[in-house]
C-alpha cells in the first residue's frame, strides 16, 4: 500500500498537463471509442433491438443516451433520442398516443441509424 502511494505521489508530481498534446488526446478518444462500439457485446445489443437492446448498447459504449419527451401540438407525445460520442451524434424521434410508444417507435429509429451508420 505504501509503494502505491508513493508511486502516486511521484506520477501527480511529474505530471505535465501543458506538454499533452490535443490532437493526440483526440485521436486517442477516438480510438477508444470506436473499440467499445466494434466490441461484440455491444453489436450483440444491437442486433437484440428495442429499448432494452438500445440501452445496452449504450452502456456498453460508455454513451448516455440524452431522451426529451414532450406533447405535440396534435396532442400526440414526441420522444427524441440523442446518441452523441466523439465518433457520431445521431438524432432519432417517435411520436404516438402514448409515451411508451412514442419511446419505442423513437429507441427503433435510433437503432436502425446506428447499425446502418
Amino acid at each position: 500500500l505504501i509503494g502505491a502511494e508513493l508511486l502516486q505521489r511521484k506520477l501527480v508530481r511529474e505530471f505535465r498537463p501543458s506538454e499533452l498534446d490535443p490532437a493526440a488526446l483526440v485521436a486517442a478518444d477516438q480510438e477508444a471509442q470506436a473499440a467499445r462500439e466494434r466490441n461484440p457485446g455491444a453489436q450483440a445489443a444491437l442486433r437484440k433491438g428495442g429499448q432494452a437492446g438500445l440501452n445496452e448498447y449504450c452502456n456498453r459504449t460508455k454513451i448516455e443516451l440524452e431522451e426529451s419527451l414532450h406533447t405535440t401540438l396534435q396532442g400526440e407525445w414526441e420522444c427524441v433520442l440523442r446518441y452523441s460520442s466523439c465518433l457520431r451524434d445521431f438524432t432519432a424521434s417517435g411520436a404516438a398516443n402514448g409515451k411508451k410508444n412514442a419511446k419505442r417507435f423513437a429507441a427503433e429509429e435510433m437503432l436502425r441509424r446506428l447499425l446502418t451508420s
